[in-house]
């Protein structure tokens, strides 16, 4: 039988939508404009814990230079609260557009340092990442010409690579899982396994969040399974299925759970095709029936 196709994942890490007449500004000219800056509190429990790094934080400020929204969009968990509630407190000179003030949006990276030299190569980095990531998350999100979606997809991933193994969880996963899924799109199957290994790759060192991490096996799976290596898929999928129903019961907003919950239903779905497929029916129409539930 032949396993139809379901884009898994994308429920993960696209950010809040911007409205059009918003500018859209890089930190250096962000921060040039601040009248108002609140640096962080260090956690105390995070300091025991020797945990530092960088907060990455994607706001959206007002046309009179208020914070409108602001999201954790990377960063160490223990360090993203603190960083939130001091960029909260931010404020900036009203920008300009075609003369008039405007609203703007911006990802700021605030570092906690447990006394090293703050690594200037990293944030760097971090900074040309984003701006490739985005242009990837919208040619994603607005269904753009498959191979415009690889090719800026995978050039942002390609950027990932450049940061440090151990460090830049979400950053590399979300950067790995985004250029398998646009190849997916584009029929490069072999390019989009080897990202969704890359992206499972980063799972296994240590860090998971959930849903992100069952993104990664499931895109991974998907790839797998659509270029006829069924019993790799089943196993990626059933990891996928595993991470995805953890993150569900730790979520406690009812919407994102409701969110999360469908991105199971399509799990559910993708891998009783694959379990049919295999021969496996039993085991197939239980899947498909749970799935039917959601």
């Amino acid at each position: 039988m032949r396993v139809g196709v379901v884009v898994l994942g994308l429920s993960l890490a696209v950010g809040g939508v911007k409205a059009q007449s918003a500018l859209r500004v890089d930190e250096a000219v962000a921060r040039a404009n601040v009248v108002k800056q609140v640096d962080p509190v260090y956690p105390p429990i995070a300091r025991a814990a020797h945990v530092a790094g960088s907060v990455t934080v994607q706001v959206k400020v007002k046309a009179n230079g208020v914070l409108d929204s602001t999201e954790v969009v990377g960063g160490p968990m223990m360090l993203r609260a603190a960083a939130l509630d001091a960029v909260k407190q931010w404020k900036f000179k009203p920008l300009k557009k075609d003369g008039l003030s405007s609203s703007f949006t911006t990802r700021l990276v605030i570092p906690f340092s447990l006394g090293e030299t703050v690594d200037e190569q990293d944030l760097k980095t971090a900074r040309e990442y984003f701006a490739l990531s985005d242009v990837c998350h919208k040619l994603i999100a607005d269904r753009a010409e498959p191979a415009e979606q690889a090719t800026a997809c995978r050039e942002a991933a390609v950027k990932a690579e450049e940061f440090k193994q151990g460090t830049r969880f979400i950053e590399r996963r979300s950067a790995f899982v985004y250029a398998a899924t646009a190849l997916l799109r584009n029929k490069q199957m072999e390019d989009a396994i080897a990202y969704g290994t890359k992206a499972v790759d980063v799972v296994k060192e240590g860090h998971d969040d959930g849903s992100g991490s069952s993104a990664a096996y499931a895109v991974k799976g998907e790839a797998e399974a659509l270029h006829g290596d069924l019993q790799a898929a089943d196993a990626n999928l059933q990891e996928a299925e595993k991470f995805q129903r953890a993150a569900i019961d730790k979520m406690e907003s009812p919407a994102m759970q409701a969110n999360y919950k469908q991105s199971l239903k399509q799990l559910l779905g993708f891998r009783s095709q694959v379990l049919d497929a295999l021969g496996r029916t039993a085991e197939a129409e239980k899947l498909a029936a749970e799935a039917n539930q959601y």
